[in-house]
């Protein structure tokens, strides 16, 4: 080429495409073949960023500003980043291990905690598009099937109808304007995946008996509980439940 070598290092890769495309005297006019001619340089010139359009100016400043020199890869994190996962891996599983054998009740509190921050969070997610679901009624039905979940397993399978039929009462009969069918889905999606699913957690750690645990592990777990914690250790601490939830 007459004119030199055309500016290709440091352009993003459609960037060069499009000035190797352009680049061809039949493909431009004449004004703009000498405003591209004027981005090349010959061997025996200086390159002058000035001289270059606009838009190659700012790809090359661009590019050579968004280079890091001499830094690791992004596939090989330091060493620094990999040990403070490792410590905040023990850390939570130590943490979930003490919850799980906490007791039933402290259990259940931890976990109504965390389900009733879960439910905030989706109902004002929906209402931010204009949905209005119930939220008190879902969160005493949800509170309720805890509580049965944790002290009376035998009626928990009640929670759910019975809540369904007070979020329909509600939008359908105690309203002076019916609810929306968007408000009605939303409330029972609400109640089933933040209310009813995780219930069945505390229903199951709560269980002393009929989860087919060995007794001898029963026993190896609780002796282990009662060496390591400084306080002592109900009787509602180490069951097959809590062996089970652990395992799982």
């Amino acid at each position: 080429h007459r004119h030199g070598v055309q500016l290709r290092q440091g352009l993003p890769i459609t960037l060069r495409e499009s000035t190797v495309a352009l680049s061809g005297k039949s493909h431009l006019p004449k004004g703009r073949r000498r405003r591209y001619e004027q981005a090349t340089y010959s061997p025996s010139k200086r390159f002058c960023l000035a001289c270059q359009p606009a838009l190659h100016r700012n790809a090359v400043q661009g590019r050579a500003s968004t280079i890091p020199v001499g830094t690791p890869s992004a596939s090989s994190p330091p060493r620094s980043k990999l040990s403070k996962r490792i410590v905040t891996g023990w850390l939570l599983a130590f943490a979930g291990t003490a919850v799980i054998f906490s007791g039933d009740v402290l259990y259940t509190l931890v976990l109504v905690l965390v389900a009733m921050l879960a439910q905030h969070e989706y109902f004002n997610t929906v209402m931010k598009t204009g949905v209005k679901p119930a939220r008190r009624i879902s969160f005493v039905a949800s509170l309720a099937m805890y509580a049965c979940a944790c002290k009376f397993p035998l009626q928990h399978q009640l929670g759910l109808p019975l809540g369904f039929a007070a979020v329909v009462m509600w939008f359908l009969v105690m309203r002076p304007k019916p609810g929306s069918i968007a408000d009605i889905s939303t409330t029972l999606m609400g109640l089933v995946y933040t209310g009813l699913m995780p219930s069945y957690w505390a229903r199951m750690r709560c269980m002393k008996d009929g989860l087919g645990v060995a007794d001898g592990l029963i026993q190896n777990v609780d002796c282990a509980a009662r060496w390591i914690s400084p306080l002592p250790v109900a009787n509602d601490v180490v069951t097959q439940g809590a062996v089970t939830y652990w395992f799982t």
